[in-house]
């Protein structure tokens, strides 16, 4: 609201605050999306107020978080805009670094920046030298998080101690024997009593097995109320083939939605839409910069953000729009002098 009504110094200071709260809250923070607008506001309230240097360094902390972020026309200024695209260029030509993750207990699920990059112990790579919040999750414990600084100039070392919850004895005991008939349809009682007790709508749970390099997964996602079960998968994988993390990643990925999971070989045919590229990866940190990680193929891909997309650049609705007044008022006046001359009928009698 202060912002709106344009109280700059009070929207400043305000939402410094809740910046300091957030960075406070590292582990909290989830996908970071009410951060990024916190941020955002930031950068904007300073530029307005003629601090175009601490404007761009609100936005540079946007771009280190979510590289792919992009200004809505709707909302910024195309000047705002432009300041925002030179602190995101800025952050994509800087040096990278990388940090070795690690978790008392091990296995446990690192996220950079709001993004799952994988289970510790874990490294980082190709991260912008800069200040990047990484969360580190388990089940049955308290969530950890930090603001880590990478640097390109040597390894960082980040080893989180999870503490366990209240629940974490109540967690064990109920979860013991879930893994067992997956696919039985409707769920077995225990797994709707356990999602009750977590106090969930849906839940995902899955069994792996791996004898040396051979790995049996089967994954079910099961609706509470009422019982039943969405979505059932099995797969054999070997880890020893390069195919292995993008058929994991879409065998996972296929309980929600509807994605083609390659063969064990469809990584080296080179007309499956589902081939390498020239580096494999797990997440978009295994790729160069400008590239993301594609998911389902576990390669990297260009990185093409919405913002390049010719229709959300602000001039071009302007002109679409400068066109079609012209165009109206012209076929108006044609219409206008294509008209026949009324002339008078003098009738006697």
């Amino acid at each position: 609201e202060q912002y709106d009504n344009l109280e700059l110094d009070a929207a400043i200071d305000d939402l410094e605050k809740a910046k300091n709260l957030f960075v406070e809250a590292a582990g909290r923070l989830g996908d970071g999306s009410d951060y990024i607008e916190t941020l955002l506001f930031i950068g904007a309230s300073r530029i307005l107020s003629g601090d175009n240097e601490q404007g761009q360094e609100a936005f540079r902390l946007v771009a280190m978080f979510d590289r792919r972020k992009v200004l809505d026309p709707k909302m910024f200024p195309p000047s705002m805009i432009s300041i925002f695209d030179q602190a995101k260029e800025s952050v994509t030509n800087a040096p990278v670094g990388m940090v070795q993750m690690k978790s008392n207990p091990p296995a446990a699920e690192v996220y950079l920046n709001g993004v799952f990059k994988g289970v510790t112990p874990l490294n980082l790579v190709k991260i912008p030298e800069g200040r990047h919040f990484v969360r580190v999750e388990m089940d049955g414990y308290l969530p950890w998080g930090k603001l880590v600084d990478f640097h390109a100039t040597h390894e960082e070392r980040v080893e989180a101690t999870l503490r366990p919850s209240k629940d974490l004895d109540q967690f064990k005991k109920r979860s013991k024997n879930l893994t067992s008939d997956l696919d039985d349809d409707p769920p077995k009682g225990d797994v709707i009593k356990f999602g009750q007790w977590l106090g969930v709508q849906r839940l995902v749970i899955a069994a792996v097995k791996q004898r040396q390099g051979d790995v049996n997964a089967e994954a079910v996602m099961v609706q509470i109320e009422p019982p039943k079960v969405l979505s059932y998968k099995s797969i054999s994988l070997n880890m020893t083939k390069p195919s292995f993390i993008p058929r994991a990643d879409a065998f996972f990925t296929s309980l929600y939605r509807k994605v083609k999971i390659p063969s064990g070989n469809a990584i080296h045919k080179k007309k499956d839409n589902l081939q390498a590229a020239v580096a494999s990866c797990n997440s978009d940190s295994d790729c160069a910069i400008g590239e993301i990680c594609d998911a389902a193929s576990g390669t990297c891909i260009p990185e093409t953000p919405e913002g390049d997309k010719i229709y959300n650049k602000w001039w071009f609705w302007t002109i679409i729009g400068g066109v079609a007044v012209v165009g109206a008022g012209a076929g108006v006046l044609t219409w206008y002098l294509l008209q026949p001359e009324q002339g008078a009928i003098e009738f006697s009698f």
